[in-house]
């Protein structure tokens, strides 16, 4: 199996691509190309370079320009521009992958498995649920005691938003300002609609609407820490008309954890990354469709009769050395790339994750319902 290369640092590929494209053999890099990461990471190739593959981890308003550059799109900024970036990744004919890494694992494969077996019935609503009650959970960050305009590349770093002194907060909690981060919505919810779109093959929801507030965390911070988003998702030929409820909270006392569920006319599932709990209805409707023929046939009946039932519960677990989501994101993609194959998460099903998850700071912000069209990704006035 060819091994992969992929450049370090990660924006490196920027002027990579470029150079790429340029180039003859549009594989090979010539020559010496330096670039430099907020003033303090160099890279120098001084050799014949096959880059395959690049990842992007910029903050979030940094993205799209980062990922116009390299011909590829990146998951989201404070604006909704997705359809600039589609035709950037169409033009490049590039691999491109986009977007939460518990997509890929075995749990929601399975759950998307089961919901199209039926096994809860007719699906009606979906909730999802972000718990965290630590500093760093909640975006307190460290921030190194030599940080300064010397150590920081200031000017650089606002090079695509508004201008302002030096504050070494906005640098290293980057996530509690409007100006780089896109708040809860967009670092968490993002990742739940992902998995329910994928688990349900759905395109989104058509009508978004949030609420919530600051209620512990009183730092400076210009974005909630308490955050609920409630979605309606019209009926589409993929599945049944359902909403959704999405909900995260920075101070939570009881857990630290995240779920996703998805409930049905027959039962529930409660969706995990390496395990699925199936919960069936308690009081089943006497339709035992097996029953009905043996009574006609002239077998017992009566009124009180007991029926054999399914089990309660059914939970459905990894394997002992399952190498995790994580893994199987990272493998995906570069099976892709190797074997020029498509991936689940293209620039199209990035967007349709990140737009109802942006459209809530939206709502937030303005106290307002907002529609939105899925099938075209586009607001609807």
């Amino acid at each position: 199996m060819a091994k992969l290369k992929f450049s370090r640092p990660l924006r490196l590929l920027a002027r990579l691509s470029s150079a790429i494209a340029r180039s003859e053999e549009k594989r090979t890099i010539i020559g010496d190309v330096e670039e430099s990461l907020n003033g303090q990471v160099k890279m120098a190739l001084s050799e014949f370079q096959l880059i395959n593959g690049d990842g992007e981890t910029s903050r979030d308003f940094c993205h799209i320009s980062n990922a116009v550059q390299a011909n590829l799109l990146a998951a989201s900024s404070d604006r909704i521009e997705g359809h600039e970036v589609f035709k950037a990744q169409k033009k490049s004919g590039k691999v491109f992958q986009v977007g939460s890494q518990g997509l890929a694992s075995l749990g929601n494969e399975k759950a998307k498995e089961l919901l199209a077996s039926g096994v809860i019935g007719e699906l009606n609503y979906a909730e999802g649920f972000w718990a965290r009650n630590s500093p760093v959970g909640a975006w307190q960050y460290d921030v190194p005691e030599d940080a300064s305009e010397e150590t920081v590349d200031w000017d650089r770093y606002l090079s695509n938003t508004n201008k302002r002194d030096f504050d070494a907060l906005r640098f290293f909690r980057w996530r509690n300002y409007r100006d780089y981060g896109t708040g809860m919505s967009g670092d968490l919810f993002v990742h739940l609609f992902s998995s329910l779109h994928f688990i349900t093959g759905s395109m989104g929801p058509d009508k978004v609407y949030a609420s919530g507030g600051l209620r512990y965390w009183k730092d400076g911070r210009e974005v909630p820490d308490v955050l609920m988003g409630v979605f309606d998702y019209p009926q589409a030929p993929q599945h049944p008309g359902f909403n959704l409820s999405l909900r995260c909270n920075f101070v939570d006392g009881t857990s630290g954890s995240t779920y996703l569920k998805l409930v049905g006319s027959e039962g529930s599932m409660d969706v995990d990354w390496e395990r699925v709990t199936v919960k069936r209805n308690s009081n089943p409707r006497n339709d035992d469709a097996f029953l009905q023929e043996k009574t006609k046939d002239g077998g017992p009946a009566y009124a009180d009769r007991k029926r054999m039932l399914p089990p309660k519960e059914m939970v459905y677990q990894v394997e002992d050395g399952y190498k995790g989501a994580h893994y199987d994101h990272f493998a995906g993609f570069f099976n892709a790339i190797r074997n020029n194959r498509t991936v689940v998460e293209d620039a199209k099903f990035g967007y349709r994750a990140a737009a109802p998850a942006l459209l809530c700071n939206d709502s937030y912000f303005n106290d307002t319902v907002l529609k939105w069209d899925p099938v075209e990704m586009k607001l609807v006035k």
